[in-house]
C-alpha cells in the first residue's frame, strides 16, 4: 500500500519548487488561492479526482482578479513548465510524471473500506 505520507517525502523538493513558483505568481499578479493541498478524504468528498496532485501538494487553485491578471497567470505558469487549466478558476500543476499514478494508487489505498472480519 502507497502511504500520502512517504509521498510528501519523495516529493518534497518538487513541493518546495512549486510552492516557490506559487509564490512568484504571486508577486506578479494579483489572485486569490482557492485550493491547494487537500487530504484523501477531502478531495474525494469535493469531487476531485483520483489523480489529484492536490493531494501531495502539486496543484492550486487560483481566482484572478480580473482577465488581464488570468492572462498574465497563465502565461507566466506556462513559462514556468506548469500545467494551467481554465475552469473559471485556473487549476495549476507541476506535472511530475508518475506523480499522478502514485497519488492515485495512495488515495485509492485510503479510501478503500478495511477488510470484513472473518
Amino acid at each position: 500500500m502507497l502511504d500520502i505520507r512517504a509521498l510528501f517525502r519523495k516529493y518534497q523538493s518538487s513541493i518546495a519548487d512549486f510552492a516557490h513558483m506559487v509564490s512568484r505568481l504571486a508577486q506578479a499578479h494579483d489572485f486569490s488561492i482557492t485550493s491547494w493541498i487537500r487530504s484523501v478524504p477531502h478531495n474525494n468528498a469535493v469531487g476531485g479526482k483520483d489523480d489529484s496532485l492536490h493531494q501531495i501538494g502539486l496543484a492550486v487553485d487560483v481566482t484572478p482578479t480580473n482577465d488581464a491578471e488570468k492572462a498574465g497567470i497563465i502565461s507566466l505558469a506556462r513559462a514556468m513548465g506548469l500545467q494551467v487549466v481554465d475552469e473559471g478558476t485556473l487549476h495549476i500543476e507541476y506535472d511530475h510524471g508518475d506523480a499522478k499514478y502514485e497519488a492515485a494508487d495512495a488515495a485509492k489505498a485510503i479510501l478503500q473500506p478495511p477488510p470484513a472480519a472473518a
